[in-house]
C-alpha cells in the first residue's frame, strides 16, 4: 500500500469533467484506489463517488494505492491531481 497527501488548488475544487478525467485515466489500474478527504472515502475510480464526498478548493486529499502498480497508479494520480491545479 502506498499513499500520499496534497493539496487540491484548482479554484473550481474536482467538479465533474476533473472528476471525470481522474477516474478515466486510474480506471484500467489493477489496484484498490482510494480518495480521502475531510474524513470520507471514495473509490477514485468512480466519477460520482468522487462528487459525492464533495472536495473543495484547498482540500487535502489522501490517494491511497494499494495491490498491484499501486506505485504506477499513485504516480499517475499525482500527476493529475497537478494537473488539474
Amino acid at each position: 500500500m502506498v499513499s500520499q497527501t496534497v493539496t487540491l488548488t484548482n479554484p473550481n475544487g474536482l467538479h465533474i469533467g476533473p472528476a471525470t478525467t481522474f477516474s478515466d485515466a486510474l480506471y484500467d489500474f489493477p489496484c484498490k484506489i482510494e480518495v480521502i478527504s475531510q474524513g470520507k472515502h471514495a473509490d477514485a475510480k468512480r466519477p460520482l463517488a468522487l462528487l459525492g464526498i464533495g472536495i473543495p478548493t484547498g482540500s487535502e486529499i489522501t490517494i491511497v494505492c494499494d495491490g498491484e502498480r499501486e506505485d504506477e497508479a499513485l504516480a499517475t494520480a499525482l500527476d493529475l491531481i497537478n494537473k488539474l491545479n
